[in-house]
């Protein structure tokens, strides 16, 4: 597969991904597959309407696309913006961390915070259909406690904060501390399928077990991304038979400057065959799904069929060959029919009028497709039966 970088707030962004699974996450390695479209709007939370103030009813609604509303009294959801000259928030509460305790987001100057049972929810930038997805956030505490963040869906047809358990989508635990002397956000990551259709993300801070407390948590960078799976790349000898292994829905395409052209069976089938590989070289493919590309690679390796050519018996040798022509060093040929098999790729003694005869080439480990079949000539071969008449006087 090809790689991409996946690009934090575009909206036509590429990365790769993971195996889809949902539930609990630690932080991420590089991903593995192809994505696109990150539905999160905001997600980095720089795009907001005032600076905020002190308000123990929460000052994310400030960021565009989000709210908080955790019912619960107390503070609510903050915004945290560390912009000097522009911006610099207030503490939202006594117990709560300046805005100056850290240098910035994690992509930015601005970032979300909040304690346990509080909550965030995004409007997203466009509906979120069914498929296969994955989470990105980075994230730390202000302290050494451990808290679990909670992602629910929410459909159209719901309330806000509606948080239906059914629509658990899954789920991070946020285990590492950062603050102004140790600025180093972790990146955190879940895969999840989903079968509904969502326009709103609500993200709970939920203690990490019953009467913790739970840590003042710092979030940022938010990324929801449609993942597209074409399967693995393939090695494979010359002349076999592909079969895809895409994920989903979508269409198979040749991408052009492939060795040779091949053919697709079924362009719409994730799991179709593909033939005709009569060259040697890397072919790439690609998986279309929702927009979104994935691109596969099937290096195809061993020798090609080779070419053939038949010498007719003669009086002189009564007996045909066939001589592969241009012979590879290291290759051994074999003579269909007789099974014979020798390096140099030439087969004499064969009877006027056999065959058709065809040549393989193989290098120890693929085959080549059969050469083109030729057949032994007949023998012409005519004497003269006259004799020689003397007549005497």
């Amino acid at each position: 597969m090809k790689q991409f970088t996946f690009s934090t707030n575009s909206i036509a962004a590429w990365s790769r991904g993971f195996i889809v699974a949902s539930g609990l996450a630690a932080a991420v390695a590089s991903p593995a597959r192809s994505q696109c479209i990150n539905f999160i709007a905001n997600g980095s939370m720089e795009t907001y309407t005032n600076c905020p103030n002190m308000s123990i009813n929460g000052t994310i609604n400030y960021a565009t696309n989000w709210k908080t509303l955790n019912g619960l009294a107390g503070t609510y959801g903050q915004l945290m913006v560390n912009r000097p000259g522009e911006c610099v928030s207030n503490k939202p509460a006594a117990s709560w961390p300046a805005s100056t305790a850290l240098t910035g987001g994690s992509d930015g100057t601005n970032w979300l915070g909040g304690h346990n049972t509080e909550n965030w929810q995004n409007t997203l930038a466009q509906p979120l259909p069914p498929g296969n997805y994955t989470f990105y956030l980075d994230a730390g505490n202000a302290t050494g406690s451990t808290t679990t963040l909670l992602f629910y869906g929410v459909k159209s047809t719901d309330a806000d904060f509606t948080r239906n358990p059914a629509q658990l989508m899954g789920s991070v635990v946020v285990d590492n501390v950062i603050s102004a002397s140790n600025p180093t956000w972790v990146t955190r990551s879940f895969n999840v399928t989903t079968s509904e259709t969502f326009d709103r993300i609500e993200i709970l801070n939920a203690p990490i077990a019953p009467g913790n407390v739970g840590a003042y948590t710092y979030i940022d960078n938010f990324r929801l991304s449609y993942t597209v799976d074409g399967g693995p790349d393939q090695n494979m000898c010359i002349g076999a038979l592909a079969t895809m292994a895409a994920t989903g829905s979508g269409t198979w395409s040749e991408k052009p400057g492939n060795p040779t052209s091949v053919n697709i069976a079924d362009p719409s089938s994730a799991a179709t065959s593909i033939s005709g590989f009569t060259s040697p070289g890397i072919y790439y493919f690609t998986w279309t799904s929702n927009g979104c590309i994935d691109e596969v690679a099937i290096t195809v390796t061993g020798p090609v069929a080779p070419t053939i050519a038949v010498t007719a018996p003669t009086c002189e040798t009564p007996t045909g060959s066939i001589t592969v022509q241009t012979p590879v060093a290291g290759l051994t040929y074999t003579l269909t029919p007789g099974a014979v098999s020798n390096t140099t790729g030439t087969f004499s003694g064969l009877a006027p009028g056999s065959g058709p005869y065809t040549v393989t080439a193989s290098d120890g480990t693929c085959v080549s497709a059969p050469s083109t079949g030729l057949s032994i000539g007949p023998l012409d071969c005519c004497e003269s039966n006259a004799g020689t008449i003397s007549i005497v006087p």
